[in-house]
């Protein structure tokens, strides 16, 4: 490939910049070009000829040109809905909203709903291409950050030879993203974490453009399309954060506890992971007959439909922190006997509900505070959510069983009206049968034709073909009549192996149970798990502030800057204050989604007072925060009494000594 002498000079100069900026490029610009690859020229025309057609068909400015021109007229954008708070559901975010709505009324501004000007923290570019339209990507939509999917890697060197990158990273510095993959699933993925790492609340418009078409861009585009709105789950749950640091904390007071923890050697007996999918109706029968011959895991709402067929599982699983678990278990465990039935709980589970069983492993839950900052010595479940079904076949390959069927994990429905089997608590709850459950995704399904499900189940489908690649070694089964779960083969039931007997099934759930891991909590931590926690908790806020005033300086200028450098000041508090970092950081991607929400539907006269406003906000919403949560600790102590009794004596005091968790069921 031929390039003039002005082209290697910009090459060289733009080689320079990228590798300051980007020093991981150097595979790349290091590759030569493909064989297939040369350049067109001819009448003042520059196109890039691949196995000998053009590729833009005419000269690459002009095409990138009016792309620019077309995009302008009728930008294609994701946006994220306004957040709202709610009495019942957040209370700390209707403190926090009702301060910010009451500031911005105080200063008599304008509030849209209608956006008044196209600005946009990010820009989504499928297809790099020889990279003429980047910089008026940055001018029209006055971005901050690039991200840019290229799935032929070479054109990223090409485009050195004929565009400025200079010009460009003179305003982006090392704010542009490259994704060289042809994988949509693995390109959004990347995407997901990249974005949610520089505060997700920022993504509230998202602009999209494509460049030019080919099958792994387009593939990439509408995968992005399909899940875009995914990146705006899982947003502040604070108030949720909160109830399950109670529930830790009311758990792990004065015990030690044996954990969910991996085994150290395989059983290739039968296991059965029991969800409580409408299918399961058509395998009762198969269960009853079966059940001296599988160990059984129970998932949540499937126990009830069990127990009413006679069959007691050796597991139980849940994951759930509400208190109404209380509501639906007591009454089984006065109908029923669950003696022998070993609950297999999340450390923030409601505390009343662990304790209807007399044995319990524990694990801790993936992604929440309670589990950040009460951290066991030894690995517990991995890829256990985000239903109970994840959760119990995680537990189940820890424990070393690798031959395992699953029945009622449909991950949807074969009809839309039907929901969950017979006999669950979503036919007799007074609440829970009024939930409405949506399937607008259309899925293939488990043994043929289709499936109805959402997204919450598809993300269940998805770590589930993950967690199966950590064990290579296990065969799991679907006898679900629901989605088709990626890595487990459908099998009916009947067809199932099942070679055990009674006496080696209650062998092997109690050596389970024994060879697990415990933890003390009382001597792993040198305190009270309450005094430490207000002790760092204090210092981890002193170093909040001292980002915040940080992030207020280098935000004079740029307000999305300043939204963007208190995410990052908050990434950079060093250990063991970080821990506190999951139960905040949602609550700054809200907040900041709050205000960036109605910062591009304020006036353009009035936008300056509105970012001043927001900026001084901020020192209220981590007050409010700050006080909220030592309040928590303070009620937590004083509610200890009431719900672990068994750690005082008759006196009220506190008895030191930890008690297995065991010996401590009531």
């Amino acid at each position: 490939m031929k390039f003039l002498t002005t082209e290697k000079k910009l090459y060289n100069k733009n080689r320079k910049i990228l590798l300051k900026y980007y020093p991981g490029l150097i595979d790349i610009l290091s590759r030569e070009f493909p064989s297939n690859i040369d350049l067109f020229r001819q009448d003042d025309q520059i196109d890039v000829l691949v196995n000998g057609a053009r590729f833009y068909g005419v000269d690459y400015r002009v095409f990138a040109s009016d792309q620019m021109e077309t995009f302008i007229a009728s930008p294609s954008y994701g946006e994220g809905g306004k957040p709202e708070s709610s009495k019942e559901r957040t209370p700390t975010y209707e403190k926090i909203f009702s301060k910010f709505y009451k500031a911005l009324a105080s200063a008599d501004l304008t509030l849209n709903e209608n956006r008044e000007r196209p600005d946009a923290s990010t820009a989504f570019i499928f297809g790099l291409g020889l990279g003429d339209h980047l910089h008026q990507i940055y001018i029209q939509t006055q971005c901050r950050y690039l991200v840019v999917f290229e799935p032929e890697p070479f054109l990223l060197k090409l485009s050195m030879y004929f565009t400025d990158w200079t010009r460009i990273l003179k305003i982006a510095e090392d704010r542009i993203f490259f994704f060289f993959q042809t994988n949509p699933e693995i390109a959004f993925n990347e995407t997901r974490i990249i974005l949610r790492g520089l505060n997700i609340g920022l993504q509230v418009l998202i602009y999209k453009y494509q460049h030019y078409t080919s099958t792994h861009l387009s593939a990439i585009r509408k995968y992005f399309d399909d899940k875009v709105h995914t990146l705006y789950d899982g947003l502040g749950f604070y108030d949720d954060e909160k109830v399950m640091l109670r529930n830790h904390l009311l758990n792990a007071y004065g015990d030690e506890w044996k954990l969910c923890t991996q085994a150290k050697k395989g059983h290739l007996i039968g296991a059965v992971i029991v969800g409580a999918g409408p299918s399961l109706n058509n395998d009762i029968e198969w269960l009853l007959e079966n059940k001296n011959k599988l160990v059984i895991f129970s998932g949540g709402s499937a126990l009830p439909s069990l127990l009413k067929h006679n069959i007691v599982p050796d597991f139980h699983v849940e994951i759930e922190n509400i208190a109404m678990n209380y509501e639906l278990l007591e009454p089984l465990a006065r109908e029923y006997d669950l003696r022998d039935v070993i609950l297999v709980s999340s450390s923030t589970m409601d505390t009343k509900s662990t304790r209807l069983f007399t044995r319990r492993l524990w694990f801790m839950r993936e992604g929440v505070m309670a589990s950040q900052v009460f951290r066991p010595d030894q690995e517990t479940l991995i890829w256990q959510n985000p239903t109970v079904v994840n959760t119990a076949l995680s537990a189940a390959l820890a424990f070393g069983f690798r031959n395992i069927l699953m029945l009622g994990a449909d991950f949807g429905t074969r009809d839309r009206n039907v929901h969950h089997s017979k006999g669950t608590a979503y036919e007799s709850h007074k609440d829970l049968k009024k939930v409405e459950f949506k399937f607008p995704d259309v899925i293939s399904a488990n043994f043929g034709g289709q499936a109805y499900t959402n997204i919450h189940y598809i993300n269940g489908i998805l770590a589930i073909a993950i967690l199966l690649k950590h064990y290579r070694q296990a065969r799991t089964f679907n006898g679900s009549d629901g989605a088709l779960v990626e890595g487990c083969f459908p099998v009916r039931a009947k067809r199932f192996k099942t070679n055990l007997d009674v006496s080696d099934k209650k062998q092997i759930t109690e050596w389970i149970y024994e060879k697990s891991g415990t933890v003390d909590w009382s001597q792993k931590y040198d305190q009270d798990l309450i005094e430490f926690l207000e002790n760092n908790f204090e210092d981890y806020f002193k170093k909040l502030m001292l980002g915040y005033k940080k992030s207020l300086n280098k935000g004079k200028k740029d307000f999305l800057i300043f939204l963007s450098e208190i995410y990052l000041e908050t990434g950079r508090i060093e250990q063991p204050f970080s821990l506190f970092n999951p139960m905040i950081n949602g609550s700054i991607n809200t907040f900041t989604m709050l205000q960036m929400y109605y910062w591009s539907r304020v006036p353009i006269e009035q936008k300056h007072q509105y970012e001043r406003i927001c900026r001084r906000q901020w020192r209220s919403f981590f007050n409010i925060i700050r006080k909220d949560f030592l309040e928590l600790l303070k009620s937590i102590r004083q509610e200890l009494p009431l719900v672990r009794p068994e750690l005082f004596d008759d006196k009220g005091i506190l008895i030191v000594e930890a008690k297995s968790s065991a010996q401590n069921a009531e």
